[in-house]
C-alpha cells in the first residue's frame, strides 16, 4: 500500500482493494489524509489526493508525522484523549446513519454521514503508525521476558467487544436456533437482513443475505446443519474462547501495572499504551461494522438520488443529494460545502 519514490510517499489503497468501487477507496485516502487532525490535532491535511484511493505525500511531511505520533502515543493525556475522541465519533456516526436510514420526511445533509465517517476512516491509520516494537520492548522489559512482552502487547490488542465476524456468526446461529425452536422465520429473515446482513462480505454492492429470501434460506441451511444439536454447545464455545482473551489481557495488563507502580512515569506509560492499543483494537472491529453499514447508506442514498454510487466519488454523490434537496437548501449551498477538495472540512 505505502511505497517511497525519493522525496514522495505513495499511499496506494488500490493494491489492496482492486475490486472496491471509487468511493471506497477515497473514503481511505481521505480518511488518511485528515488522521493529522484527527490524531493530533493538526489542521494541516496529509498529503494531495491524485485520484480515489491514491494519496502523494512529501516524505519528510510524513515521517514528522510518524514521529509525532511515535512521541504522543507514550502521553497518557494523549490516550484520554483519544479514547475520547474515538466515542464521539463512533455516536456521531450512528446518528448519521440514523438520519440517513430514516427513508420518510426530507433528506438531511449528507455531511451527518460524511463527517464523522471520514473521522472514523482516520483512525484505520493505528493499524500502522503506532510503534509496536516501542510498546513491546516497554512490557518486556516490565516483565523481565520478551515474549511475555510481546504477548502483553497482543493482549492489549483485543477488543473489549466480540469481533464483528464472530458476532455476524453468533447471530446467525442464534437466528437459526430460535427457528428451530418455532420462531417466526420470516421475521428472523427480515432482522437478519436489516441488522446484520450487510456484514456477509465487504464492499459496497448489495450482499445476498440483505434480501429476506435468501436471508431466510440460508437461517434454514444453518439450522439443517445442526439438526443434531450443537449450536448451544458453539455459542457457549464461542463466549468462553471471548472471556479467556479478556481474562489473559486484563491478568497482563494488571501484572504490567504492577511491575511499574513504584515509577510513576512508567506506571502513566503503561496505561497509556493499554488504552491506545484497546481503542486501535476497537477501532478496527467498530469501523469495519460502521464502515459497511455506511455503504450501504450510500447505495441507498444513490437509489434515492437517481445516480449509481458504485460509480460515483463523494462530490458526485453531493452533488446529486443537493440537487434531489432542491429547495430545502439556501440557493448556492453546496451539500459537501464543508468538505472541500482534500477531503478537510472547514
Amino acid at each position: 500500500m505505502e511505497s517511497r519514490w525519493g522525496d514522495l510517499v505513495i499511499f496506494d489503497y488500490e493494491l489492496n482493494f482492486p475490486d472496491a468501487a471509487p468511493l471506497e477507496l477515497e473514503l481511505y485516502s481521505l480518511g488518511l489524509m485528515r488522521a493529522p487532525e484527527v490524531l493530533l490535532g493538526d489542521t494541516v491535511p496529509l498529503g494531495i489526493p491524485r485520484r480515489p484511493g491514491i494519496l502523494d505525500v512529501e516524505a519528510g511531511r510524513h515521517d514528522a508525522w510518524l514521529a509525532d505520533v511515535a512521541e504522543a502515543s507514550g502521553s497518557l493525556a494523549w490516550a484520554r484523549v483519544l479514547r475520547t475522541r474515538f466515542e464521539a465519533i463512533l455516536a456521531g456516526l450512528r446518528r448519521g446513519l440514523d438520519c440517513w436510514e430514516q427513508t420518510d420526511g426530507p433528506l438531511p445533509e449528507l455531511d451527518l454521514l460524511v463527517g464523522p465517517l471520514l473521522d472514523l476512516m482516520a483512525l484505520h491509520t493505528l493499524n500502522w503508525v503506532l510503534p509496536l516494537d516501542t510498546y513491546t520492548r516497554h512490557f518486556a522489559d516490565l516483565l523481565g521476558d520478551p515474549e511475555l512482552g510481546r504477548q502483553c502487547l497482543l493482549a492489549q490488542l483485543t477488543p473489549a467487544a466480540p469481533a464483528h465476524m464472530v458476532d455476524f456468526h453468533a447471530y446467525v446461529l442464534t437466528s437459526a436456533q430460535a427457528a428451530t425452536d418455532g420462531a417466526d422465520l420470516t421475521a428472523l429473515a427480515q432482522a437478519l437482513s436489516e441488522e446484520i446482513g450487510y456484514l456477509q462480505q465487504q464492499g459496497m454492492a448489495e450482499v445476498p443475505l440483505e434480501r429476506p429470501r435468501e436471508a431466510s434460506s440460508f437461517l434454514q441451511r444453518v439450522a439443517a446443519g445442526h439438526a443434531d444439536g450443537g449450536i448451544e454447545g458453539e455459542l457457549a464455545a464461542l463466549l468462553t474462547a471471548q472471556q479467556r482473551s479478556r481474562r489473559r489481557r486484563d491478568s497482563l495488563y494488571a501484572a504490567a501495572l504492577l511491575a511499574a507502580s513504584t515509577d510513576a512515569v512508567r506506571f502513566d506509560r503503561t496505561n497509556a499504551m493499554a488504552i491506545v492499543c484497546r481503542v486501535a483494537a476497537e477501532e478496527e472491529e467498530q469501523r469495519k461494522i460502521l464502515q459497511q453499514r455506511a455503504l450501504r447508506a450510500v447505495r441507498q442514498i444513490g437509489e434515492r438520488v437517481g445516480i449509481d454510487a458504485s460509480g460515483a466519488t463523494l462530490a458526485q454523490l453531493g452533488a446529486a443529494v443537493t440537487r434531489a434537496r432542491g429547495a430545502q437548501e439556501p440557493e448556492g449551498q453546496d451539500e459537501l460545502a464543508g468538505i472541500p477538495a482534500g477531503g478537510q472540512r472547514s
